[in-house]
């Protein structure tokens, strides 16, 4: 269970989000944590001094600014 902004603690009934899409979501962040661990050394390499987003397995974008990343979590 998550807290909001204001400290109030959201309930999944909270967001425009089904169960079964949480749960695929979930899935797939634990499946590329694993493929990061797997590949970490080739990875660290490759884009060293950046930020990595990873979706299904690939990096999606790389970059030495955090904050150009973080627009595109939510994609």
């Amino acid at each position: 269970m998550g807290v909001g902004m204001t400290g109030e603690k959201m309930l999944l009934k909270d967001f425009d989000v089904s169960e079964e899409e949480i749960l695929r979501l979930l899935d797939s962040t634990e499946e590329d944590k694993k493929w990061i661990r797997e590949n970490y050394d080739s990875l660290r390499k490759k884009y060293a001094g950046q930020f990595i987003l990873v979706r299904n397995k690939k990096v999606m974008c790389a970059s030495s600014d955090l904050s150009d990343l973080l627009p595109l979590l939510s994609l």
